[in-house]
């Protein structure tokens, strides 16, 4: 089956934002999976006001069409990454 590399980026984005940080078991503990940050009692990342750990800029895996991947008031502060 084809592969779309969300994992490795997911990867890459989180050294960028933390200058190399490893110290994490799994991706998901520090950057959540949109679609299962619920079922893995991590609801709380997706609201605005979560500080992600101190983490900026604030980052979530997600297979959501553009269209419907949850937006700030800002848009001009959001980043997309294919």
């Amino acid at each position: 089956p084809a592969k779309s590399g969300t994992t490795w980026v997911q990867q890459i984005v989180h050294q960028l934002r933390t200058g190399g940080d490893d110290d994490f078991g799994e991706i998901g503990e520090v950057m959540p999976f949109l679609e299962l940050a619920a079922d893995c009692g991590q609801r709380e990342w997706l609201h605005p006001s979560h500080d992600h750990g101190g983490l900026t800029p604030r980052v979530f895996k997600t297979h959501a069409w553009f269209g419907h991947v949850p937006k700030r008031e800002n848009f001009d502060e959001v980043r997309h990454i294919v």
